[in-house]
């Protein structure tokens, strides 16, 4: 399971099931540091 997919393992409950397919998106096109940080945030 790539990062993208984990995360949103996590946190997809919390976006419209419409808009997680872009999300997956962003967070692939994210530098690996960036997407650690998104491990920090929380909802």
């Amino acid at each position: 399971m790539n990062p993208a997919d984990q995360w949103l393992a996590i946190n997809a409950k919390y976006f419209p099931t419409e808009q997680v397919q872009y999300i997956r998106q962003r967070i692939e096109a994210l530098p690996e540091a960036q997407v650690q940080l998104l491990y920090t945030l929380s909802f």
